[in-house]
């Protein structure tokens, strides 16, 4: 067994494993405040709109090996049922920030697809991005995965087909001051929400 002297510097550093458990216990905190907002101050405003979502409770959750990077994970609002997806993901990524997503799938996507085609160009220049992959279930930011929505928008590529299978909407941000954060996740599913919502927001 031969170390590098960079690995060697890490095996004898116990700090960076203090560091790591603060930081997850303060971002996992965050993520609470964050649904709470949403459940108490947003979603009641959409509540004729999201009708399947019937009042269902958000799940907190981390885990070690996404692409070998520790992450954790906010869900709701959230419903992952037989036949449709209803999700707004926040999520933090070691090493790459955080994210705000909209996963719409199956009867939950069917008969909103024509107000999102709609409306999508509300989205314009809000650093927005669009989801490109065959599956749901990838987060990084490469262009194998998301595709810029601005660019799609001056590209004429900007629409979901009928036949769509998913749809995700995903907001970076590399804000880490905990007020922030909060009210970026809140005006980012609003932003969402208002794509297939036909009523004023109270």
């Amino acid at each position: 067994m031969k170390l590098t002297p960079e690995e060697l510097e890490i095996l004898a550093d116990t700090r960076f494993f203090d560091l790591k458990k603060s930081a997850t216990e303060k971002i996992m905190k965050a993520f609470g405040e964050l649904e709470y907002q949403l459940k108490k101050h947003l979603i009641p405003n959409y509540q004729t709109n999201l009708i399947e979502l019937d009042g269902r409770s958000g799940k907190i959750f981390r885990g070690e090996n996404y692409k070998n990077l520790p992450y954790i994970v906010l869900d709701y609002p959230r419903l992952f049922g037989k036949t449709g997806v209803f999700a707004f993901r926040s999520m933090f990524w070691w090493g790459n920030g955080f994210s705000f997503t909209l996963h719409l799938q199956g009867e939950s996507l069917s008969g909103r697809i024509d107000s999102i085609n709609k409306n999508l160009a509300l989205l314009a220049g809000k650093n927005v991005y669009v989801c490109m992959n065959d599956t749901p279930w990838e987060y990084d930011y490469g262009e194998e995965n998301y595709l810029a929505l601005d660019y799609l928008l001056d590209a004429g590529r900007a629409r979901f087909e009928p036949e769509t299978e998913f749809i995700k909407l995903s907001r970076r941000c590399t804000e880490m001051e905990q007020i922030a954060l909060i009210d970026y996740g809140k005006e980012t599913l609003k932003m969402f929400l208002e794509l297939f919502c036909d009523q004023e927001p109270m």
